[in-house]
C-alpha cells in the first residue's frame, strides 16, 4: 500500500495545499482552471511515485497497468469529476454532500488503481508510516478547513466568508500543535491534548481568533479523531 497512500497525499497536497481561494474560483469559472489543477495533481502523483512508476500496477489476464499509465487515467478522471462538480457551490445547503462526494469519488479511484496488487506485495496497509502520518496531518489542516466551513454553511443556511489567510493559518497552526500530541509516546499526551484545548478556548473567547464556536469545536473534533486514527497507525498498525 505504499504508492496508495504516496497517491492519498499527493491527492492532498495537489487539491488543498496548492490550490489558493483564486485558484478554486478560476476552476469554478472555467474549465481551463480544472484542467490547470488537473495538472498539478499529475505532477504531484508523478513525484511521490517516480520510483515505482515502471512497475505493474494493475495486471487482470495478460491486461497490465504501469505506474504512468495508471496516473495517466486516475488524472484523465479526477480532470472528469472536477469539471462536472465545479458547480456544485450553486446548490446551498448541498455543499458537504458535494464535498464528500468529490473527495470520496478521488479516494475511490486512487485504491482501484493503485491499492490491490500493492498490498499483495508489501503485505501491510501502513508500509509507510511517516507519509500516513503526513497525510493525516494535511487532513486535520486544510481538509478540515474547507469541511468544516462546508457543514457550517448547510446547517445554519449560510453563506459565511471563505476563511481569511490570517483565519485559516492561525486556526491551522493551532490545530498541527493539537495533532501532533496525539502522538507523543506514553501517557502525557492526554495532559497535553487537555492543556492545549484549554488554550484554544481561552483565545477563542477573548476573540484572539475570530471563528464560530460551532466552527471551532468541530475543527477540534476533527482533529482529535485523525490524531486518535495517525496514533493507532504508528504505534498499533
Amino acid at each position: 500500500m505504499i504508492i496508495f497512500w504516496r497517491l492519498i497525499l499527493a491527492h492532498l497536497l495537489a487539491d488543498y495545499v496548492f490550490q489558493t481561494k483564486e485558484f478554486i474560483f478560476w476552476k469554478r469559472n472555467s474549465l481551463l482552471g480544472v484542467l490547470a489543477h488537473s495538472v498539478i495533481h499529475f505532477l504531484t502523483s508523478i513525484l511521490l511515485t517516480f520510483s515505482y512508476l515502471n512497475e505493474i500496477w494493475i495486471q487482470l489476464g495478460s491486461f497490465k497497468i504501469n505506474g504512468w499509465l495508471a496516473i495517466t487515467i486516475i488524472t484523465t478522471i479526477h480532470f472528469i469529476i472536477d469539471a462536472i462538480s465545479r458547480t456544485s457551490v450553486k446548490y446551498k445547503n448541498k455543499r458537504t454532500l458535494f464535498f464528500f462526494g468529490d473527495q470520496i469519488s478521488h479516494f475511490l479511484i486512487i485504491f482501484m488503481f493503485s491499492a490491490p496488487n500493492l498490498f499483495a506485495q508489501t503485505g501491510s496497509l501502513f508500509a509507510e508510516k511517516a507519509v500516513i502520518v503526513i497525510a493525516f496531518l494535511l487532513l486535520t489542516t486544510h481538509f478540515t478547513t474547507f469541511l468544516t466551513y462546508c457543514i457550517e454553511s448547510d446547517l445554519f443556511n449560510t453563506t459565511p466568508p471563505f476563511p481569511t489567510l490570517d483565519e485559516r493559518y492561525l486556526t491551522i497552526a493551532y490545530r498541527i500543535i493539537f495533532y501532533l500530541l496525539f502522538l507523543l509516546p506514553g501517557y502525557l499526551w492526554i495532559g497535553f491534548i487537555l492543556v492545549w484545548l484549554g488554550v484554544g478556548i481561552v483565545v477563542k473567547k477573548k476573540r484572539l481568533i475570530d471563528i464560530s464556536a460551532f466552527n471551532f469545536y468541530t475543527a477540534f473534533g476533527l482533529t482529535a479523531l485523525f490524531g486518535i486514527i495517525a496514533r493507532i497507525i504508528i504505534y498499533y498498525g
